[in-house]
Protein backbone atom coordinates (compact mmCIF):
# COMPACT_ATOMS: atom_id res chain seq x y z
CA UNK A 1 0.00 0.00 0.00
CA UNK A 2 1.20 3.12 -0.81
CA UNK A 3 2.43 5.75 1.89
CA UNK A 4 1.82 10.02 2.46
CA UNK A 5 5.08 9.96 3.98
CA UNK A 6 8.09 7.80 4.48
CA UNK A 7 10.33 7.97 7.73
CA UNK A 8 14.05 7.08 7.83
CA UNK A 9 15.52 6.21 11.67
CA UNK A 10 19.27 6.89 10.98
CA UNK A 11 18.50 6.45 6.82
CA UNK A 12 17.31 3.18 7.03
CA UNK A 13 13.30 3.23 5.90
CA UNK A 14 11.20 2.21 9.04
CA UNK A 15 7.47 0.76 8.78
CA UNK A 16 4.63 3.29 10.02
CA UNK A 17 1.38 2.54 11.05
CA UNK A 18 -0.78 3.68 8.56
CA UNK A 19 -2.50 7.00 9.85
CA UNK A 20 0.12 7.80 13.14
CA UNK A 21 2.50 10.44 11.47
CA UNK A 22 2.04 13.97 12.50
CA UNK A 23 4.20 16.78 12.41
CA UNK A 24 3.73 20.06 14.52
CA UNK A 25 5.53 22.88 13.97
CA UNK A 26 4.70 26.67 15.86
CA UNK A 27 6.26 30.06 16.16
CA UNK A 28 8.86 30.18 18.54
CA UNK A 29 8.53 26.43 19.36
CA UNK A 30 10.28 24.15 18.56
CA UNK A 31 8.78 21.50 15.62
CA UNK A 32 8.00 17.76 17.25
CA UNK A 33 6.87 14.85 15.18
CA UNK A 34 5.24 11.38 16.04
CA UNK A 35 4.72 8.28 14.68
CA UNK A 36 4.38 4.31 15.23
CA UNK A 37 6.47 2.03 14.26
CA UNK A 38 5.64 -2.09 13.32
CA UNK A 39 8.11 -3.83 14.39
CA UNK A 40 7.58 -7.66 12.94
CA UNK A 41 10.84 -8.79 13.99
CA UNK A 42 10.65 -7.54 17.46
CA UNK A 43 14.26 -5.86 17.79
CA UNK A 44 13.77 -2.44 16.37
CA UNK A 45 16.75 0.06 17.93
CA UNK A 46 14.77 3.12 18.60
CA UNK A 47 17.31 4.51 21.40
CA UNK A 48 17.09 8.44 22.67
CA UNK A 49 19.21 10.55 20.25
CA UNK A 50 18.59 8.38 16.79
CA UNK A 51 18.46 10.93 13.51
CA UNK A 52 15.13 10.62 12.17
CA UNK A 53 13.93 12.55 9.02
CA UNK A 54 10.49 12.12 7.24
CA UNK A 55 9.96 12.41 3.81
CA UNK A 56 6.74 13.87 1.64
CA UNK A 57 5.59 10.66 -0.70
CA UNK A 58 6.75 7.31 -1.08
CA UNK A 59 10.47 7.01 -1.46
CA UNK A 60 12.66 3.98 -0.84
CA UNK A 61 15.62 6.24 0.25
CA UNK A 62 15.82 9.60 1.87
CA UNK A 63 14.79 11.72 -0.97
CA UNK A 64 12.56 14.13 -2.08
CA UNK A 65 11.08 16.69 0.11
CA UNK A 66 12.16 16.85 3.86
CA UNK A 67 9.04 17.70 5.69
CA UNK A 68 10.86 16.91 9.09
CA UNK A 69 14.32 16.62 10.51
CA UNK A 70 15.46 15.79 13.99
CA UNK A 71 15.97 13.28 16.84
CA UNK A 72 13.65 10.63 18.40
CA UNK A 73 13.39 12.21 22.07
CA UNK A 74 11.52 9.21 23.80
CA UNK A 75 10.27 5.98 22.87
CA UNK A 76 7.63 3.49 24.01
CA UNK A 77 7.33 0.11 22.93
CA UNK A 78 4.00 -2.21 23.45
CA UNK A 79 2.83 -5.80 22.05
CA UNK A 80 0.87 -5.78 19.44
CA UNK A 81 -0.12 -9.80 17.92
CA UNK A 82 2.98 -11.31 16.77
CA UNK A 83 5.13 -7.81 16.87
CA UNK A 84 6.17 -5.15 18.75
CA UNK A 85 4.79 -1.25 18.33
CA UNK A 86 7.24 1.21 19.19
CA UNK A 87 5.83 5.04 19.88
CA UNK A 88 8.13 7.24 18.86
CA UNK A 89 7.88 11.26 19.73
CA UNK A 90 11.03 13.49 18.17
CA UNK A 91 12.38 17.01 18.71
CA UNK A 92 13.54 18.75 15.55
CA UNK A 93 17.52 20.32 14.46
CA UNK A 94 16.83 23.22 17.15
CA UNK A 95 18.44 20.84 19.79
CA UNK A 96 21.81 21.15 18.61
CA UNK A 97 21.80 24.53 19.48
CA UNK A 98 20.42 24.06 22.91
CA UNK A 99 22.92 21.11 23.64
CA UNK A 100 25.68 23.46 22.41
CA UNK A 101 27.34 26.41 25.04
CA UNK A 102 29.20 29.84 23.51
CA UNK A 103 32.23 31.41 25.43
CA UNK A 104 32.54 34.66 23.12
CA UNK A 105 32.89 38.45 23.11
CA UNK A 106 32.39 40.76 20.25
CA UNK A 107 32.81 44.27 20.08
CA UNK A 108 31.03 46.30 16.98
CA UNK A 109 30.26 43.33 14.58
CA UNK A 110 26.99 43.33 13.07
CA UNK A 111 24.56 40.90 14.49
CA UNK A 112 25.22 38.11 10.52
CA UNK A 113 29.10 38.30 12.13
CA UNK A 114 27.92 36.66 15.03
CA UNK A 115 25.59 34.59 13.69
CA UNK A 116 28.12 33.46 11.40
CA UNK A 117 30.86 32.97 13.48
CA UNK A 118 28.76 31.00 16.23
CA UNK A 119 27.85 28.81 13.40
CA UNK A 120 32.11 28.15 12.82
CA UNK A 121 32.66 27.70 16.04
CA UNK A 122 30.67 25.83 17.54
CA UNK A 123 27.64 24.49 15.28
CA UNK A 124 29.11 23.59 11.91
CA UNK A 125 30.96 20.56 14.14
CA UNK A 126 26.94 19.38 14.83
CA UNK A 127 26.34 19.37 11.05
CA UNK A 128 24.73 23.03 10.95
CA UNK A 129 25.02 24.86 7.39
CA UNK A 130 24.77 28.16 6.54
CA UNK A 131 21.48 29.52 4.99
CA UNK A 132 19.78 32.66 4.78
CA UNK A 133 22.15 35.07 7.09
CA UNK A 134 21.42 39.00 6.91
CA UNK A 135 23.65 41.03 8.42
CA UNK A 136 21.33 43.34 10.37
CA UNK A 137 22.47 46.03 12.58
CA UNK A 138 26.09 46.43 14.38
CA UNK A 139 26.25 45.47 18.06
CA UNK A 140 28.56 47.55 20.20
CA UNK A 141 29.31 45.07 22.68
CA UNK A 142 28.23 41.24 23.26
CA UNK A 143 29.56 38.91 25.22
CA UNK A 144 28.23 35.32 25.94
CA UNK A 145 29.80 33.39 28.81
CA UNK A 146 28.61 29.77 28.71
CA UNK A 147 24.82 30.33 27.37
CA UNK A 148 23.24 27.69 24.98
CA UNK A 149 23.85 28.60 21.27
CA UNK A 150 20.04 29.05 21.02
CA UNK A 151 20.19 32.03 24.42
CA UNK A 152 22.87 33.63 21.81
CA UNK A 153 20.44 33.44 18.81
CA UNK A 154 17.58 34.51 20.66
CA UNK A 155 18.76 37.74 22.34
CA UNK A 156 20.29 38.83 18.86
CA UNK A 157 16.74 38.28 17.37
CA UNK A 158 15.50 40.65 20.69
CA UNK A 159 17.96 43.31 19.13
CA UNK A 160 17.38 43.45 15.72
CA UNK A 161 13.76 41.94 15.00
CA UNK A 162 14.96 39.15 13.18
CA UNK A 163 13.87 35.59 13.33
CA UNK A 164 16.28 32.34 12.75
CA UNK A 165 15.47 28.95 12.59
CA UNK A 166 17.49 25.98 12.09
CA UNK A 167 15.91 24.19 8.93
CA UNK A 168 15.17 19.98 8.29
CA UNK A 169 18.17 20.11 6.73
CA UNK A 170 20.23 21.66 9.08
CA UNK A 171 20.78 24.99 7.71
CA UNK A 172 20.40 28.27 9.63
CA UNK A 173 18.34 31.35 9.12
CA UNK A 174 18.63 34.44 10.45
CA UNK A 175 16.59 36.89 8.29
CA UNK A 176 14.12 40.24 8.72
CA UNK A 177 10.72 38.41 9.01
CA UNK A 178 9.59 40.81 6.35
CA UNK A 179 11.86 38.89 3.57
CA UNK A 180 10.69 35.40 5.29
CA UNK A 181 7.97 35.04 2.27
CA UNK A 182 5.69 31.75 1.85
CA UNK A 183 6.29 30.16 -1.65
CA UNK A 184 2.64 30.91 -2.48
CA UNK A 185 -0.47 32.99 -1.93
CA UNK A 186 -3.68 31.79 -0.49
CA UNK A 187 -6.86 31.62 -2.45
CA UNK A 188 -9.96 30.33 -1.78
CA UNK A 189 -8.37 27.24 -4.84
CA UNK A 190 -5.70 25.97 -2.24
CA UNK A 191 -8.20 26.09 0.87
CA UNK A 192 -9.83 22.44 1.95
CA UNK A 193 -13.72 23.22 1.49
CA UNK A 194 -15.61 24.16 4.74
CA UNK A 195 -11.98 24.24 6.37
CA UNK A 196 -11.46 28.06 7.18
CA UNK A 197 -12.67 30.22 10.07
CA UNK A 198 -12.03 34.02 11.09
CA UNK A 199 -12.05 34.88 14.39
CA UNK A 200 -11.25 38.39 15.89
CA UNK A 201 -10.27 39.69 19.05
CA UNK A 202 -7.67 40.32 21.39
CA UNK A 203 -7.07 39.02 24.39
CA UNK A 204 -3.10 40.40 24.97
CA UNK A 205 -5.12 43.94 24.22
CA UNK A 206 -3.86 47.42 26.60
CA UNK A 207 -3.48 50.77 25.74
CA UNK A 208 -1.37 51.70 28.49
CA UNK A 209 1.93 49.91 28.82
CA UNK A 210 5.01 50.61 31.92
CA UNK A 211 8.28 48.18 31.86
CA UNK A 212 9.98 48.37 35.16
CA UNK A 213 13.53 45.71 35.92
CA UNK A 214 16.13 47.77 34.18
CA UNK A 215 19.06 49.94 35.87
CA UNK A 216 20.06 53.05 34.00
CA UNK A 217 23.62 54.64 34.84
CA UNK A 218 24.04 57.28 36.14
CA UNK A 219 26.17 60.42 35.90
CA UNK A 220 30.18 60.26 37.01
CA UNK A 221 30.08 59.68 40.46
CA UNK A 222 32.98 61.03 43.00
CA UNK A 223 33.05 60.12 46.34
CA UNK A 224 35.21 61.30 49.32
CA UNK A 225 36.19 59.36 52.59
CA UNK A 226 38.49 59.45 54.69
CA UNK A 227 40.40 56.32 56.73
CA UNK A 228 40.99 55.91 60.04
CA UNK A 229 43.66 52.90 59.64
CA UNK A 230 40.85 50.27 60.64
CA UNK A 231 37.69 50.13 58.27
CA UNK A 232 38.35 48.14 55.32
CA UNK A 233 35.04 48.52 53.58
CA UNK A 234 33.79 52.15 51.97
CA UNK A 235 30.15 51.54 50.83
CA UNK A 236 29.26 54.18 48.20
CA UNK A 237 25.53 55.65 47.04
CA UNK A 238 24.61 53.73 44.06
CA UNK A 239 25.70 49.89 42.74
CA UNK A 240 28.53 49.98 40.18
CA UNK A 241 27.68 49.45 37.01
CA UNK A 242 31.11 49.34 35.83
CA UNK A 243 35.00 49.37 37.46
CA UNK A 244 35.64 52.34 39.84
CA UNK A 245 38.19 54.35 39.83
CA UNK A 246 40.05 53.95 43.86
CA UNK A 247 42.97 56.77 44.86
CA UNK A 248 43.89 56.43 48.18
CA UNK A 249 45.59 60.00 49.48
CA UNK A 250 45.81 60.81 45.70
CA UNK A 251 47.81 57.61 44.68
CA UNK A 252 45.77 54.91 42.06
CA UNK A 253 45.14 51.90 43.69
CA UNK A 254 44.39 48.80 41.54
CA UNK A 255 41.07 47.41 41.74
CA UNK A 256 40.13 43.88 41.68
CA UNK A 257 36.73 41.48 41.23
CA UNK A 258 35.40 40.21 44.69
CA UNK A 259 35.67 36.27 44.41
CA UNK A 260 37.95 36.14 41.27
CA UNK A 261 41.01 38.15 41.32
CA UNK A 262 43.73 38.22 43.79
CA UNK A 263 46.82 40.34 44.66
CA UNK A 264 44.74 43.61 44.56
CA UNK A 265 44.74 47.15 46.80
CA UNK A 266 40.60 46.79 46.60
CA UNK A 267 37.88 44.83 45.46
CA UNK A 268 34.28 45.60 43.95
CA UNK A 269 31.40 43.52 42.11
CA UNK A 270 28.99 44.95 39.65
CA UNK A 271 25.56 45.64 41.18
CA UNK A 272 27.37 45.93 44.35
CA UNK A 273 27.79 49.56 46.69
CA UNK A 274 31.03 48.13 48.55
CA UNK A 275 34.63 48.61 48.28
CA UNK A 276 36.92 46.27 50.15
CA UNK A 277 40.38 47.07 51.01
CA UNK A 278 42.66 44.16 51.63
CA UNK A 279 44.39 46.68 54.04
CA UNK A 280 42.69 49.37 55.48
CA UNK A 281 43.70 52.88 54.77
CA UNK A 282 45.72 54.86 56.86
CA UNK A 283 44.12 57.16 59.59
CA UNK A 284 43.24 60.39 57.76
CA UNK A 285 43.99 59.24 54.59
CA UNK A 286 41.60 60.52 51.74
CA UNK A 287 39.75 57.97 50.02
CA UNK A 288 38.01 58.99 46.75
CA UNK A 289 35.85 56.19 44.88
CA UNK A 290 35.12 57.70 40.94
CA UNK A 291 32.24 55.30 39.54
CA UNK A 292 28.84 55.36 37.62
CA UNK A 293 26.59 53.36 39.35
CA UNK A 294 23.32 52.64 38.08
CA UNK A 295 19.25 53.02 39.45
CA UNK A 296 15.65 51.54 38.40
CA UNK A 297 14.23 52.29 35.72
CA UNK A 298 10.30 52.50 34.89
CA UNK A 299 8.78 53.44 31.90
CA UNK A 300 5.25 54.38 30.35
CA UNK A 301 3.59 54.84 26.82
CA UNK A 302 0.19 55.80 25.87
CA UNK A 303 -2.26 54.79 23.00
CA UNK A 304 -5.01 58.17 23.48
CA UNK A 305 -6.59 57.62 20.38
CA UNK A 306 -7.36 54.01 21.62
CA UNK A 307 -8.07 55.32 25.41
CA UNK A 308 -10.40 57.91 23.79
CA UNK A 309 -11.80 54.95 21.77
CA UNK A 310 -11.90 52.51 24.55
CA UNK A 311 -13.81 55.11 26.51
CA UNK A 312 -16.61 56.21 24.03
CA UNK A 313 -17.57 51.92 24.07
CA UNK A 314 -17.01 51.17 27.83
CA UNK A 315 -17.28 54.50 29.49
CA UNK A 316 -14.77 54.70 32.56
CA UNK A 317 -11.34 56.31 31.81
CA UNK A 318 -10.91 53.97 28.97
CA UNK A 319 -7.51 53.06 30.09
CA UNK A 320 -6.40 49.55 29.99
CA UNK A 321 -2.71 48.81 31.24
CA UNK A 322 0.20 46.05 31.35
CA UNK A 323 3.32 46.16 33.47
CA UNK A 324 5.78 43.97 31.82
CA UNK A 325 9.12 43.56 33.82
CA UNK A 326 12.20 43.36 31.31
CA UNK A 327 15.91 43.94 33.10
CA UNK A 328 18.09 44.07 29.67
CA UNK A 329 17.89 47.80 28.89
CA UNK A 330 20.86 50.13 29.90
CA UNK A 331 19.23 53.31 29.57
CA UNK A 332 15.32 55.52 29.80
CA UNK A 333 15.53 55.85 25.89
CA UNK A 334 15.48 51.90 25.17
CA UNK A 335 12.76 51.54 27.70
CA UNK A 336 10.53 54.17 26.49
CA UNK A 337 11.14 52.48 23.35
CA UNK A 338 10.37 49.27 23.77
CA UNK A 339 7.24 50.20 25.53
CA UNK A 340 5.75 52.02 22.82
CA UNK A 341 6.86 49.18 20.57
CA UNK A 342 4.38 47.18 22.57
CA UNK A 343 1.44 49.33 22.43
CA UNK A 344 1.92 49.79 19.06
CA UNK A 345 1.42 45.82 18.47
CA UNK A 346 -1.27 45.18 21.58
CA UNK A 347 -3.25 48.64 21.52
CA UNK A 348 -5.13 46.77 18.29
CA UNK A 349 -7.23 44.25 16.75
CA UNK A 350 -6.32 41.07 15.40
CA UNK A 351 -7.38 38.21 13.69
CA UNK A 352 -6.77 34.93 13.09
CA UNK A 353 -7.35 32.85 10.26
CA UNK A 354 -7.68 28.86 10.22
CA UNK A 355 -7.52 26.49 7.11
CA UNK A 356 -6.54 22.90 5.63
CA UNK A 357 -4.69 22.69 2.16
CA UNK A 358 -3.06 19.94 0.76
CA UNK A 359 -0.52 22.63 -1.01
CA UNK A 360 3.02 21.96 0.67
CA UNK A 361 4.98 24.66 1.52
CA UNK A 362 4.18 26.38 4.21
CA UNK A 363 6.09 26.88 7.76
CA UNK A 364 5.99 29.20 10.65
CA UNK A 365 7.19 32.32 10.47
CA UNK A 366 6.34 33.06 7.02
CA UNK A 367 4.23 35.87 5.71
CA UNK A 368 1.11 34.91 3.59
CA UNK A 369 -0.82 36.67 1.59
CA UNK A 370 -4.46 35.94 1.22
CA UNK A 371 -7.08 36.49 -0.92
CA UNK A 372 -10.47 34.85 0.77
CA UNK A 373 -13.51 37.09 -0.59
CA UNK A 374 -16.07 35.23 2.04
CA UNK A 375 -14.15 37.03 4.63
CA UNK A 376 -13.32 40.05 2.87
CA UNK A 377 -9.86 39.33 2.42
CA UNK A 378 -7.75 40.95 -0.73
CA UNK A 379 -3.99 40.24 -0.39
CA UNK A 380 -4.08 40.50 2.74
CA UNK A 381 -0.75 39.78 4.68
CA UNK A 382 -1.23 37.35 7.97
CA UNK A 383 1.54 35.33 9.87
CA UNK A 384 1.82 32.11 9.67
CA UNK A 385 1.41 31.15 13.70
CA UNK A 386 1.66 27.32 13.05
CA UNK A 387 1.37 24.08 10.73
CA UNK A 388 0.07 20.81 11.42
CA UNK A 389 0.70 18.26 9.13
CA UNK A 390 -1.01 14.54 8.99
CA UNK A 391 -2.01 11.85 7.10
CA UNK A 392 -5.66 12.55 5.23
CA UNK A 393 -5.32 9.14 3.97
CA UNK A 394 -3.45 6.26 2.37
CA UNK A 395 -1.84 8.55 -0.22
CA UNK A 396 -2.06 12.33 1.00
CA UNK A 397 -0.99 14.66 3.57
CA UNK A 398 -3.04 17.64 4.72
CA UNK A 399 -1.83 20.33 6.49
CA UNK A 400 -4.02 22.64 9.07
CA UNK A 401 -2.75 25.79 9.49
CA UNK A 402 -2.97 29.10 11.49
CA UNK A 403 -2.43 32.09 10.32
CA UNK A 404 -2.71 35.82 12.39
CA UNK A 405 -2.48 39.58 12.49
CA UNK A 406 -2.13 41.34 15.61
CA UNK A 407 -1.32 39.64 19.03
CA UNK A 408 -2.97 36.84 20.19
CA UNK A 409 -2.55 34.02 22.73
CA UNK A 410 0.26 31.58 22.80
CA UNK A 411 3.61 31.90 20.75
CA UNK A 412 2.52 35.13 18.82
CA UNK A 413 2.92 37.27 22.48
CA UNK A 414 5.93 35.54 22.87
CA UNK A 415 7.10 36.31 19.45
CA UNK A 416 6.79 40.04 19.06
CA UNK A 417 7.97 40.20 23.23
CA UNK A 418 11.16 38.52 21.62
CA UNK A 419 11.50 40.63 18.20
CA UNK A 420 10.64 43.99 18.83
CA UNK A 421 14.05 45.99 18.07
CA UNK A 422 16.41 47.17 20.75
CA UNK A 423 17.92 50.68 20.70
CA UNK A 424 20.35 49.05 23.73
CA UNK A 425 22.64 46.67 21.64
CA UNK A 426 24.90 45.82 24.27
CA UNK A 427 24.12 42.00 25.12
CA UNK A 428 25.27 40.41 28.19
CA UNK A 429 24.45 37.01 28.92
CA UNK A 430 25.97 35.14 32.03
CA UNK A 431 28.55 36.55 34.23
CA UNK A 432 29.72 39.98 33.08
CA UNK A 433 33.20 38.42 33.18
CA UNK A 434 33.88 36.03 30.17
CA UNK A 435 36.57 33.75 31.83
CA UNK A 436 37.57 31.25 28.95
CA UNK A 437 38.45 27.74 30.02
CA UNK A 438 42.14 26.68 28.21
CA UNK A 439 42.92 23.07 27.67
CA UNK A 440 46.32 21.49 26.33
CA UNK A 441 47.28 17.86 25.54
CA UNK A 442 50.38 16.49 27.15
CA UNK A 443 52.49 13.33 27.08
CA UNK A 444 53.58 11.47 30.08
CA UNK A 445 56.01 8.69 30.16
CA UNK A 446 55.95 5.88 32.33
Amino acid sequence: MPRPVSVFIGGTLASIEAGSCTISGRIEERSIAAFRIIDTAGNGDYQRGRIVSIYDGETATPTGTLLFGGFIETSQMEKAGNWLLHSILCKDNHYLADKRLVVKSYTNQTAGYIVNDIITDYLAAEGITVGTIQAGPTITEAIFSYVSATATLDYLKERTGFIWQINPDKSLDFMDRETNAAPWALTSTEIVDGSARLSKGNTSYRNRQYIQGSKGQTTLQVENFTGDGNVKTFTVGFPFTSVPTVTVNAASKTVGVKGVDTGKDCYWAEGDTVVVFDTAPGNGLAVVITYYGQFPLVARSDSYSEIAARLAIEGGTGIVEDMATEARYKSSTAMSDAALTKIQLYARDAEKLTFRTRITGLNPGQLLPVTYSPFSLSAHDMLIESVEIGEEDSTHLIYSVTAITGPVLGSWTKFFRNTVTRQDKSIKLGDALLLVLLQQSETVEL
